[in-house]
C-alpha cells in the first residue's frame, strides 16, 4: 500500500510526500526481510530524493542494482539502471550513465518492456553526445520517438522531445520538439516529464541564445508540482532565468549574488561547473 501511495504521489508530481511513502515502505520491508519489496521501492526512493536533493540518490539505485542482480529480479533491476541513466548525467558521471543504459537495454528488450528500451537508446545516445561521442545521435532519438509514440507518448514522450530539443542544432527542429512537448505535458504526462521538458527545453534555448525561450516554456502546468515544487525544480528553474537575464546582458549585482547562491547548492549537490556555461555568466 505504500509503495503505491508512493507511486501516485510521484506521478502527480509530490515528491516529498512519494518520498515519505517509498522510505516508509523500504524500512517495513527491509525489517521484515522482504527483499523484492525493498528493492522495487529502494529505486523510486532514489528518484525521488534525487529530485529533493538528497545525496543518498545514487546508492539507493546502486544497492537496488546489485541486490536485485543477486536474487534475479531483473525489472528492478532494469528499473534501477534506467534511474541511474537518469541522474548520473546531471552528476558528470557520464561513463558510468552509458554503461547502465547499455544494460538496461539489454535487460528491456530480453523482458519485452518497449518503453524501457527506448529510453534507453535515447538517453544513452543523449549522454553519448554530451561526452563529445554522439554519433548520428538525432536520428537515435527519432528512433526511440517512434517506438515511445507506439506504445504511449505519456511515460517518457515530452521528456524526450526536450532532448530532441537539446541536441539539435536545427532552429525549425528545435521549436517543433518543444511545441510537441507542450503538448505531450498538457495532455496529462507523469511528472517527471514536466520537470526534465522544461530542463531540457530552457537549456536548449540557452545554447541558442533565445533568452525569452530560455526563460521557460508555459504550458499548463502539473498542479502540485507549481504549487508545491521540489528543490530540483526550485534550482532549474532559477539557474535559467537568471542565465537568460545575464544572457540578455541584464545581470546585476544582485544576479552575481544569485549566481554564488544556485553554484553553492550546485556545489552541494554535486553537480558540475558546467551547469553555468562560461560564455553566459562571463568566467
Amino acid at each position: 500500500a505504500l509503495s503505491g501511495l508512493g507511486d501516485a504521489y510521484y506521478q502527480r508530481g509530490r515528491m516529498i510526500t512519494a518520498q515519505g511513502h517509498f522510505d516508509h515502505c523500504v524500512r517495513i520491508a527491509r525489517d521484515h526481510a522482504e527483499t523484492r519489496i525493498e528493492v522495487a521501492n529502494l529505486c523510486m526512493r532514489g528518484i525521488t530524493s534525487f529530485y529533493l536533493h538528497d545525496a543518498a540518490a545514487v546508492a539507493d539505485c546502486q544497492r537496488a542494482v546489485e541486490v536485485a542482480q543477486r536474487i534475479g529480479d531483473r525489472r528492478s533491476e532494469m528499473v534501477g539502471r534506467n534511474v541511474l541513466v537518469t541522474i548520473l548525467p546531471y552528476l558528470g558521471r557520464g561513463e558510468e550513465a552509458l554503461d547502465h543504459a547499455r544494460r538496461c537495454r539489454q535487460t528491456a528488450e530480453a523482458l519485452g518492456s518497449t518503453l524501457f528500451a527506448a529510453d534507453a537508446i535515447w538517453m544513452g545516445a543523449a549522454v553519448a553526445q554530451l561526452l563529445g561521442r554522439g554519433e548520428n545521435t538525432e536520428e537515435q532519438l527519432q528512433r526511440a520517438w517512434a517506438m515511445i509514440e507506439k506504445a504511449g507518448p505519456q511515460f517518457s514522450g515530452a521528456w524526450l522531445q526536450g532532448a530532441i530539443a537539446f541536441v539539435t542544432r536545427d532552429a525549425e527542429r528545435r521549436q517543433a520538439a518543444i511545441a510537441r512537448g507542450q503538448r505531450l505535458v498538457a495532455a496529462g504526462a507523469i511528472s517527471h516529464n514536466h520537470l526534465h521538458f522544461h530542463q531540457l527545453a530552457m537549456d536548449a534555448q540557452l545554447r541558442a541564445g533565445d533568452w525569452p525561450g530560455a526563460e521557460g516554456p508555459r504550458p499548463t502546468p502539473l498542479r502540485p508540482i507549481a504549487t508545491s515544487p521540489c528543490p530540483w525544480s526550485r534550482f532549474h528553474v532559477a539557474r535559467g532565468r537568471l542565465l537568460a537575464a545575464m544572457g540578455r546582458g541584464q545581470g546585476d549585482a544582485d544576479s552575481e549574488a544569485q549566481l554564488a547562491e544556485l553554484r553553492q547548492e550546485a556545489a552541494q549537490v554535486g553537480y558540475p561547473e558546467a551547469l553555468f556555461p562560461a560564455a553566459i555568466v562571463g568566467i
